[in-house]
Order: C-alpha cells, then structure tokens, then sequence
C-alpha cells in the first residue's frame, strides 16, 4: 500500500494513498491540541490538494464533515472548497446522535485560479 506523510515537528502520519481525503477517524486525535490553531491543517490541505490535481490529476476533490464542526468548516472554505449542500440525519453516532454532513468539493480550475 502506498502512503503519503504528513510530518509535524519531527512525527510522521502516513495517509493511505487510496484513502487520501478519508484519514484516520483518530488523526485529530494523534495530533493533540498542541498542534491545533497553527495553520498546519491548512498547510497539509495545500500539499493534499497540489498532490491530487498536480500528480494524480485529479479534476474534482470532495471533503465531508459534521454540520456542528464549525471549524472544519470554515478550513475547508479556507482552503477553496465550496459547499454543495447538506445530507441531514446523514449517519448515526456513538452517542446516539443524528449527525447532518456537510458535503463541500474544489474543481482543479478553482484550485489554480
């Protein structure tokens, strides 16, 4: 299997190729609240992106999220994403919460306008 890295201070995170925009659900979690807020979500979104349209190219890349995830949304629109719409009592969570996904999508023409 292949994998990209992301690095942050020396730690390596490998992203299975194939599941390139789905990472780990524990990602965030590995990451720790020392490294939120510090543009390195964004950073990784621009390496991310430049792989997708410039090596594998691509022409469309989606993204989902939790309609409550305020931040991951604003990163997401931050980042050239666009909001296609929302998937409401989309999935079932732990604690037995409907959740509304957010779907959002970037064109490889908007990415390198």
């Amino acid at each position: 299997k292949d994998y990209f890295n992301v690095e942050l201070e020396g730690d390596s995170i490998p992203y299975p190729l194939d599941e390139l925009l789905v990472p780990p659900k524990k990602t965030a979690e590995e990451l720790g609240k020392d490294f939120q807020g510090n543009g390195y979500n964004f950073q990784a979104k621009v390496l991310l992106l430049n792989y997708c349209f410039k090596t594998l190219a691509l022409e469309r890349v989606e993204a989902k999220t939790d309609v409550l995830n305020r931040a991951a949304r604003n990163s997401l629109l931050k980042s050239g994403f666009v909001e296609e719409g929302i998937l409401r009592s989309h999935t079932l969570m732990t604690n037995n919460r409907r959740r509304d996904t957010i779907y959002y999508s970037i064109l490889k023409a908007e990415y390198f306008q």
